[in-house]
This record gives C-alpha cells, structure tokens and sequence, in this order.
C-alpha cells in the first residue's frame, strides 16, 4: 500500500488549515481594531439593528 500520496494531502490539508487559521486571528485583530472606520466606510453602525425593540429580555436573570 502506497502512503506517499496520503502523506501529501494531508501535508495540504494542513498547510491550508494553518493558514486559515492565521488570517482568521489576524481579521479578527484588523477588524476589531479599525472596527469604526470600516463602519463609517461600509455605511453602517452597531445600533442599526432591524426589528429591534427595546422591551424585549435576551437575557434574564435569575
């Protein structure tokens, strides 16, 4: 039984793994950092809510 191309595709499954997982941390820091700018360039804000009411409980305590 050849392992060979075994070996590869997972040396590119995690090689692809790896990276994603690294541009997912660093968009996350970019994001959260310049999170006002990319706000005010894609038109929106945090309290643009659709359907939002403000009587409604998410979260109730015990």
């Amino acid at each position: 039984m050849n392992k060979k191309p075994r070996v590869g595709l997972w040396r590119v499954l995690t090689i692809l793994f790896a990276v994603l997982c690294i541009g997912s941390i660093v968009g996350n820091h970019f994001a959260n950092q310049y999170a006002t700018t990319i706000n005010v360039a894609l038109g929106t804000s945090f309290s643009k809510i659709q359907g939002f009411d403000e009587n409604t409980k998410y979260f109730e305590s015990v």
